[in-house]
């Protein structure tokens, strides 16, 4: 069953192995660590490019990239009560000159 399992899924799986002979909080500190996301929120300027550096390095670290600007927009794509409570914060700023004249 487990070669058929790599055979199937083997570029996505990692095969990873602890060894049981520590204590049982050291056990279980390892495999936290083997499963737990380690999250990386990112607040930047909208229009900073920084969606596909960030996502790589959550990949390269095995990490979970969360890009906030995203989640915004599918929430109020999707109309869903956080989405319609954001809508309705929205304040429409004005157009700020640069002073650079």
């Amino acid at each position: 069953m487990f070669d058929l399992c790599l055979k199937e899924f083997g570029t996505k799986t990692r095969i990873k192995e602890i060894s049981t002979e520590a204590s049982l909080e050291l056990t279980w500190e390892t495999l936290r660590s083997f499963f737990c996301a380690k999250i990386i929120l990112i607040n930047h300027e909208y229009s900073l490019p920084v969606d596909t550096p960030c996502a790589n390095l959550a990949i390269k670290f095995n990490m979970l990239y969360v890009s906030v600007y995203q989640l915004i927009k599918e929430n109020i794509e999707k109309r869903t009560p956080l989405g319609k409570k954001l809508l309705a914060s929205h304040q429409p700023r004005a157009l700020q000159p640069s002073g650079n004249d």
